[in-house]
């Protein structure tokens, strides 16, 4: 057995930056080491029910926090504009705070894992002198020949590694300054930006499924695909109701967009509501965190607050989801096909993926959500043969795998 370690780590964002980290901390307390999850003061509930130790830093992500945030991003379709205020207004949030509450913090410590969202609790750890493991959960941020920038048509190998050029250009250009003024009040002395340089050096963790997306040959030898980080909660118990209503002999559809109706539940939730009377099929709502709600179609429609996708996602026929790493991963791993409604950022990458697997018909961007549109959708899942075999072959290799164990074990060796 590995010598007992102990390991800080942080992160930064919604849930979605969050459970992950919940899942891996839960996984090397069990494996004998002492995980300490520094994050927003909002997700210690999330880490006490996993059993993880929890330290609250930085400015606190508020549901008016988010709501404000949220209606900006989906105020502009421009992927430009949604970095820039991914930046401001989430990674650059209370960056002196979250980097005095880490530094404070984390002395002691054998390692740290970092994501780097939380850009100033990593600079924090970088001036203690600890060693750190960087985290990738979006994969479509890492420059490779295999894949072109988020947004950018793929025109080959060698197109591609062109276009990152230019991609971390721009990167330099527009966005690493914002960071350089920040960086340089707290003492540090990083000027230039690019994802491989936010992250570590000597070893980096890639929590993303490699049968949903197969490693990258050209990235270096220090990034290590281990499997998505799955927070298993077999000890929740799903409600009464829901348990009845499961208990029917024809699957629900399961509608979930998590943190992405913030600001915006009652129309979302009419257009959801009556995309689903339109199809005429048993469904499942999560409110998520903002509320959503609506017509329950005579008892057709169930709404439930929160249930982790783990649990819910394979008594599904098929899922509608926003289309985070998260939500993707478990609809794939759950076995059956989904329809993503892609929101901002990464989203339409990940519905990119399940597309190409077979595995969903194309997104239906939230910009052009209808709920005709939807019902078309989510007839197409539930009326296709070969997108119910692809998600079913899918969800059997992901099954497979154990992200978490694999991280353990890169952490041990590095460490």
């Amino acid at each position: 057995m590995a010598r007992p370690l102990d390991i800080l780590m942080v992160t930064w964002g919604s849930m979605g930056d969050v459970q992950p980290y919940v899942a891996l901390g839960r996984a090397l307390n069990a494996a004998g080491h002492r995980a300490v999850l520094a994050t927003a003061g909002r997700f210690e509930p999330l880490a006490a029910r996993a059993g993880v130790q929890f330290a609250a830093v930085g400015d606190d992500l508020t549901d008016a926090v988010l709501e404000d945030v949220f209606a900006r991003f989906l105020g502009t379709g421009s992927l430009l504009r949604q970095t820039h205020l991914l930046i401001g207004d989430l990674m650059l949030r209370g960056a002196e705070r979250q980097f005095a509450d880490v530094r404070a913090l984390c002395k002691g410590f054998d390692v740290a894992i970092c994501h780097p969202t939380a850009v100033f609790a990593q600079e924090a750890i970088i001036r203690q002198g600890i060693p750190w493991v960087g985290v990738v959960l979006a994969p479509m941020m890492l420059p490779t020949g295999a894949a072109p920038p988020m947004g950018a048509p793929n025109f080959g190998p060698a197109i591609n590694r062109l276009m990152w050029k230019l991609a971390e250009f721009a990167q330099n250009a527009v966005y690493a300054r914002r960071y350089r003024r920040r960086i340089r009040s707290l003492g540090g002395q990083r000027v230039h930006f690019t994802l491989y340089d936010a992250l570590s050096p000597r070893c980096n963790l890639v929590g993303v499924s490699p049968a949903l997306v197969p490693p990258y040959a050209d990235v270096p030898d220090s990034f290590h695909w281990t499997g998505r980080w799955v927070l298993d909660e077999p000890d929740f118990t799903l409600p009464p109701p829901l348990v009845e209503f499961l208990a029917h002999e024809d699957r629900p559809v399961v509608v979930s967009f998590g943190s992405m109706a913030v600001g915006r539940a009652e129309g979302l939730g009419a257009v959801v509501t009556e995309a689903l009377a339109m199809v005429g099929c048993r469904s499942v709502v999560q409110r998520g965190w903002a509320g959503l709600g609506g017509d329950t179609g005579g008892g057709r429609v169930l709404f439930v607050d929160y249930i982790p996708h783990e649990l819910l996602f394979p008594h599904a026929a098929c899922v509608v989801i926003h289309g985070g790493a998260g939500a993707t991963h478990a609809a794939a791993r759950a076995g059956v096909p989904a329809v993503v409604v892609p929101h901002l950022m990464d989203q339409g990458y990940w519905a990119g993926v399940l597309q190409g697997h077979g595995a969903a018909p194309p997104p239906l961007p939230y910009q052009k959500l209808t709920a005709r549109r939807l019902a078309q959708r989510i007839s197409e899942c539930l009326d296709s043969r070969p997108m119910a075999v692809a998600a079913a072959r899918l969800g059997a290799q992901m099954k497979a795998e154990d992200g978490c164990a694999e991280a353990v074990r890169v952490i041990e060796e590095f460490a």
